[in-house]
């Protein structure tokens, strides 16, 4: 069982025009914003309130950015509308962030989570220099406002798909929801509910610790219908009916020959999933953030354009949850 097809059954990507590629190189702001710019590492501090600077229109369905009469900055300029008050964010990070991006002086924006009504999850590392640059070392909950220099964002080509030209600044809002890496678990202190002498695997990592292994005990058994059993219960939000879902993963095949994880550094690590996308992860509705649990996933074939998905057995742990279209007021620490 390959690694994309356990991805394929598990989750759908939601981001497209962050992607990084080519040389690769909310709404409401706080009363008292501080602006900085930077390059290559250095920072220097821009007065408060300063009007070259760029500012959020949060008045119409979806936040806008409103650009002064100015040129665009040639550095990375990073405002602060409203300082985080979750967990420190590093360029190793996965995030979880609703953001509109427009290009510095344009009205329109040419990607917006917030028209979709789900946040994007990704690597810091997986997106255009600049984000990484601009978020590391704010803390879960910090809402920005970025503009990206052509060096810091897609380089000499632009982004032609986006309306991204090879000189265009790039301006974010972003507000980071939640953030995780390669070894964040679920809750350590959730409760107990079953005897894993029970189950069909033997699970390689305590409750709390990533998965490192699954060992299948009776190679000869077959999944034949799709069960969802609660190792741990967290105590976390219970996971709604709409909106994304956070998880970490480990996943084997029946016949116990191929293994694959979430967990560890040579691996994808978290991943996001929109619930109602009829993923397996749809199961998981009504169970509270922080909770592991065992599944069984039957083999499903491809209809049209959808691919085949095998039989596995699944630990998953919820991370963490978002509701649609919905401000998150407490940031989520799951690391």
């Amino acid at each position: 069982m390959s690694h994309r097809k356990i991805a394929a059954a598990c989750a759908a990507t939601l981001a497209l025009v962050l992607s990084a590629c080519g040389s690769s190189s909310d709404g409401e702001s706080s009363k008292s914003p501080t602006t900085s710019s930077q390059k290559g590492g250095s920072a220097s501090s821009v007065p408060k309130g300063d009007s070259q600077a760029p500012s959020l229109n949060t008045s119409g369905q979806t936040p806008l950015i409103t650009f002064p009469k100015t040129k665009a900055p040639d550095k990375l300029s990073v405002t602060v509308l409203e300082e985080g008050t979750g967990a420190t964010i590093t360029k190793k990070d996965y995030i979880v962030a609703d953001y509109v991006g427009q290009v510095w002086g344009k009205s329109k924006p040419f990607d917006s989570s917030y028209s979709r009504g789900l946040p994007m999850g990704t690597d810091l590392s997986a997106v255009v220099k600049g984000w990484g640059e601009a978020i590391a070392g704010h803390k879960v909950g910090v809402k920005l406002l970025v503009s990206i220099p052509p060096d810091l964002g897609y380089g000499e080509k632009g982004e032609p798909r986006a309306g991204i030209g090879k000189d265009d600044v790039m301006t974010f809002y972003i507000t980071v929801h939640q953030t995780s890496n390669k070894e964040t678990a679920g809750q350590a202190d959730a409760r107990t509910e079953m005897d894993l002498a029970t189950l069909p695997v033997t699970i390689q990592g305590a409750i709390g610790s990533p998965v490192t292994g699954l060992k299948v005990k009776d190679a000869s058994a077959s999944i034949s219908e799709k069960s969802v059993s609660v190792i741990a219960r967290g105590t976390g939000p219970a996971v709604g009916k709409t909106g994304t879902m956070t998880v970490a993963y480990a996943a084997i095949s029946p016949d116990g020959q191929n293994f694959q994880t979430t967990w560890g550094e040579r691996n994808q690590g978290p991943q996001l999933a929109a619930i109602g996308n009829k993923t397996v992860f749809d199961s998981l509705v009504g169970l509270p953030v922080g909770s592991r649990v065992f599944m069984t996933v039957p083999a499903v074939e491809g209809q049209g354009d959808q691919g085949s998905s095998p039989a596995m057995y699944a630990v998953v742990d919820i991370l963490g949850y978002i509701p649609q279209n919905a401000e998150i007021t407490k940031p989520q620490n799951t690391k």
